[in-house]
């Protein structure tokens, strides 16, 4: 987004918005370092949404943004202490088998939801978060820091990958729930990927695994624990919520063959072309799914309907920084799909950048 302020009469790729965020979960640190679901918040410790780990470590990446967009070092000090806090937190909660014992989410389509286990995406998110931690204490000249953080996130890859990984199925379990190794899931082999989990002669049979069956039927949209998980997970349920094609794509994208740019673009129309169609309240802004009766939301203004919007502008029109925006960078790498033309303005820290494509036999006009 762009916004009013600058030299230039704005800001464009605004990280202010990014900032206040962060901002605001710091100052809600409750007492024992966790940050809250939601905040300000009248949610109480009975409700499920009061605290979600793996919102709460998504900060920690969402911190790490902030520093490769704007450079800020002093404000990545002014929250060091509220990260610390917070790590100890999760760190303290490491069993002796080497995983984090935490409350798996994601979202409501991981058959898992809700359930306290060392479970495979809240141990991903937390490796993620170690290793966004040890790199912002590096930034920071924290090199005690950096090396625990470090140290800790290898520690939890090896678990992973000994306790986790499921030679017969060639995917990674969904995690050990009661003291039982669950099968495998769709969302344990996304988030193992995206997490960094997953090392290099893995990670063709993950990806397989994945592509395999995450179009396959989702877990139903509710709150709380299913007491049918074990039957999801026989079943391979797949992805049935709009935020988790944020990493979908993101890792389908990564893969860079035309084959998956095209399933990328193919799923983007099949998902979401029910929300164009219908248009209800703020469009293409609906939490889940819509139906072909133009039913099936919760809320009909949600930021998880606005997953496309990103992957349409850094992918398919092709703009998008890689790199902290420090050394001045972008890269142009359309990722066409099935289309021969396409148009439109990528906002980047430097400046709208306009790009128009298209494709006349088998060469590129750019």
């Amino acid at each position: 987004a762009a916004a009013p302020g600058g030299k230039g009469g704005r800001i464009c790729s605004d990280p202010r918005t990014l900032r206040k965020l962060l901002t605001d979960a710091a100052v809600c640190q409750m007492p024992d370092g966790r940050l809250p679901g939601t905040f300000p918040t009248d949610r109480g410790a009975e409700d499920p949404h009061h605290f979600i780990d793996d919102y709460a470590l998504q900060w920690i990446e969402s911190l790490r943004w902030h520093h490769e967009l704007t450079g800020d070092a002093a404000f990545t000090r002014e929250m060091w202490p509220v990260l610390v806090r917070q790590m100890d937190w999760f760190l303290a909660r490491v069993t002796p088998r080497g995983l984090l014992l935490a409350r798996e989410y994601a979202s409501f389509d991981n058959p898992i939801a809700y359930l306290t286990c060392e479970g495979a995406t809240i141990n991903a998110f937390f490796h993620h978060a170690l290793r966004d931690a040890a790199w912002l204490a590096g930034k920071l000249g924290e090199a005690k820091q950096a090396a625990t953080y470090g140290n800790a996130a290898d520690s939890l890859a090896k678990a992973c990958n000994d306790l986790l990984w499921d030679e017969k199925a060639k995917a990674y379990s969904a995690g050990f729930h009661d003291g039982a190794k669950l099968p495998p899931s769709v969302h344990a082999q996304l988030m193992a990927l995206y997490g960094g989990i997953v090392p290099p002669d893995r990670a063709e049979a993950t990806r397989v695994w994945f592509q395999e069956n995450f179009r396959n039927p989702a877990a139903g949209l509710a709150v709380g624990l299913k007491g049918n998980f074990r039957e999801l997970l026989d079943q391979r349920a797949g992805l049935g919520m709009p935020i988790m094609f944020y990493w979908a794509f993101t890792e389908i994208y990564r893969m860079d063959t035309p084959e998956t740019d095209l399933l990328a673009l193919s799923e983007t129309r099949r998902r979401w072309t029910n929300m164009v169609r219908y248009l209800q309240d703020a469009g293409t802004l609906s939490e889940s799914f819509v139906n072909d009766q133009g039913g099936g939301m919760s809320e009909s203004c949600h930021n998880y309907g606005a997953i496309p919007a990103y992957f349409l502008s850094s992918y398919l029109l092709g703009v998008r920084v890689e790199e902290p925006a420090e050394n001045k960078r972008i890269v142009i790498n359309p990722r066409p799909g099935d289309l021969i033309k396409a148009s439109g303005a990528v906002v980047t820290p430097f400046g709208p950048v306009p790009m128009v494509w298209e494709r006349h036999d088998g060469r590129w006009e750019l």
